[in-house]
């Protein structure tokens, strides 16, 4: 055997799987779903840098919408949805939201949200409660809450017959720019190249937002509208 023989090569997991095709590029509501310290801020960002209106009035250390901040702790909540929801769409054909706990409450507007794109962020369980300890939370309380929305997110995953892909968190950490690329072709059908270049920019491990990496300026210097 010559022992100077090229290495094997191994098929490396995309960051970012297709499990229900988009039959609708370019149209529709992305829903970011996971769980808090999941990872849903930095796939949100490059939610809007894709070109997905993701607020009118976002906070950049979380990418989350304000106008729809604390709505769910309202009696009338779904009235406060829709016409959130309603605003965000107006003039628009692709808009959407996150919210690291939507998992907890999307049976109760799944039927105001038109043509869902749902983006499912998994993340490691253990990494998550402990972000979340280092907060103030207890860990093991933290694990067992984290092991539920885990189950609630791959039930919504293997049940609903909405476009859907599924992003590594570790596996965007390692190739930001295949995970802007696939996230993108799944979202809008077409990749900016241009906007692939800065993507390195966007997504660094353990960096704080906004000071360290703030989306909406990255997406204003390339031409974005927030």
């Amino acid at each position: 055997m010559d022992s100077q023989s090229a290495p094997k090569l191994v098929d490396v997991p995309d960051p970012v799987v297709v499990v229900r095709e988009n039959d609708h590029p370019g149209r529709g509501c992305v829903v970011v779903l996971g769980q808090p310290r999941g990872g849903t801020s930095v796939v949100a960002g490059l939610c809007h840098l894709i070109g997905v209106r993701m607020g009118h009035d976002i906070d950049p250390s979380n990418m989350e919408a304000r106008e729809f901040l604390g709505l769910v702790k309202h009696e009338d909540f779904r009235a406060r949805f829709e016409s959130a929801l309603n605003e965000l769409k107006f003039g628009t054909q692709l808009f959407g939201f996150k919210d690291p706990v939507a998992v907890d409450y999307w049976q109760r507007i799944a039927d105001l949200v038109p043509d869902p794109l749902f983006v499912v962020v998994f993340r490691d369980p253990v990494a998550i409660a402990e972000r979340q300890r280092l907060d103030g939370a207890d860990l093991a309380e933290s694990l067992y809450q984290v092991g539920l929305r885990q189950s609630a997110l791959v039930r919504i995953v293997a049940e609903t017959k909405f476009p859907t892909a599924v992003v590594s968190y570790e596996r965007l950490l390692g190739d930001a720019r295949t995970a802007y690329e696939q996230l993108s072709q799944f979202v809008t059908g077409r990749v900016s190249l241009r906007i692939a270049e800065f993507v390195h920019e966007a997504v660094r491990p353990h960096a704080d937002m906004p000071s360290e990496i703030n989306f909406l300026k990255i997406g204003a210097r390339l031409g974005l509208v927030a």
